[in-house]
């Protein structure tokens, strides 16, 4: 199930659609859509209903939703950009008290708020945006069998997805991951990081390549981690880099060249600092080789990845490739560059009516000029959004270059 692009007016570029409680097993965690929580409390089950604590359906719900005790009972508040802010009470005996925290009826409570829940024999699911009957996409033994298969681990391999609480933006981020089916535990494996482009999310690499990705991840071994910045047009940080755009105003001290409000700023800096929590968090769990590290990002990912090779420790990344779009050359710190040993392919399409032929005429002779490790290729009637997606003949070859030289 992907996550659906955010609707316009809204922050994020993310949304879930439903929350999904396995019966019957172990654990304390359960799905935000195919996304793996693990929520501070382990729910509790009362036949049909789950309960949840504030600081779970806080995060789920981050940041819409506000909740308090108020003299015994419950005050909740929600309200999205896109509708009317609405407040319920809970009472006391509606909730359970149990070691120190207080537990939500979930399905009372989201049903007052006007969202869907249902369940049956296997399942409890609970809509936090979604809004279609829950029945037509889980009903059948097909669904029950995938989230148990998922948490169980009796899944493994292929797609595997988690969600990380970012603390300093108060938001769950979701990564999406491909594991290939050599995988062993144990031992490293190399890893493709995938950043998405300005308003998508996890899902941009597997659906503008109509999963073609994950075919060639699993053919040639490597682990896919697609990452998720944490707010629309944030890039991964990379947005504060000036682009062609910016070139009037670019003054190589201005901390701020690209005119960024406060608000702006502080966003950019959260969604540069997501890009390495989300690594830690996937290291965590699987065994990612961090000397076989490599990158793809398009559009605002490929500002992103400039970013991060310049801002993460030496040999993070073993190489790259960026499409759609490229810092104003002059900006990036090619010295520091220089000294991370990554080297660079610049995929740019013919056609890219957003970054424009610059990349090629300028951009890059200044970046090989300056000696960064850098080769150009350009693809031929490639759009902005989809050029690179008809090069990964291209990109694979790249990286699997870049591997046998530092074998």
């Amino acid at each position: 199930m992907p996550i659906p692009k955010a609707a316009p007016g809204t922050e994020y570029a993310y949304y879930f659609q439903y929350m999904i409680f396995v019966r019957g097993e172990t654990g304390s965690d359960f799905f935000l859509d195919t996304y793996r929580y693990s929520p501070v409390y382990a729910p509790l089950y009362r036949g049909d209903e789950v309960y949840l604590v504030l600081e779970d359906l806080r995060r789920i719900y981050a940041p819409d939703m506000h909740a308090h005790r108020e003299g015994g009972r419950v005050r909740v508040t929600y309200g999205t950009p896109l509708l009317p802010e609405k407040t319920e009470w809970l009472e006391p005996e509606a909730c359970i008290e149990q070691d120190g925290q207080i537990y939500i009826p979930v399905r009372i409570l989201m049903e007052r708020l006007g969202k869907i829940s249902w369940s049956n024999e296997s399942l409890i699911v609970v809509a936090v945006d979604g809004y279609e009957n829950p029945a037509a996409r889980f009903a059948g033994p097909v669904a029950a069998k995938k989230y148990r298969d998922l948490l169980t681990g009796r899944k493994g391999y292929g797609e595997l997805n988690y969600t990380l609480w970012l603390e300093g933006g108060q938001r769950l981020i979701p990564y999406r991951m491909y594991i290939p089916s050599s995988y062993r535990p144990g031992v490293p494996n190399k890893t493709i990081i995938c950043f998405h482009g300005g308003d998508a999310n996890p899902d941009y690499m597997f659906k503008h390549t109509h999963n073609e990705i994950a075919v060639r991840a699993e053919r040639e071994g490597y682990i896919l981690l697609a990452l998720c910045s944490y707010r629309k047009y944030t890039g991964f940080g990379g947005m504060r880099l000036p682009n062609n755009g910016d070139r009037e105003i670019f003054n190589a001290g201005n901390p701020n060249p690209c005119g960024l409000s406060p608000e702006e700023l502080e966003w950019s800096v959260i969604a540069e600092r997501s890009v390495a929590a989300q690594i830690e968090d996937a290291a965590g769990r699987f065994d990612l080789d961090r000397s076989r590290f490599y990158a793809i990002g398009n559009s605002a990912g490929s500002m992103g990845i400039f970013l991060q090779v310049g801002i993460l420790p030496a040999g993070t990344f073993r190489a790259v490739s960026c499409s759609g779009g490229c810092p104003l050359a002059e900006s990036v710190g090619v010295e520091n560059l220089k000294i991370k040993g990554t080297k660079f392919l610049l995929l740019m399409g013919s056609e890219d009516e957003l970054a424009g032929q610059r990349p090629f005429y300028e951009d890059y002779p200044y970046l090989k000029e300056h000696g960064l490790d850098i080769v150009y290729r350009s693809v031929g009637g490639g759009t902005h959004l989809l050029g690179w997606t008809h090069g990964l003949d291209e990109i694979f070859d790249f990286f699997r270059a870049a591997d046998a030289e530092r074998e």
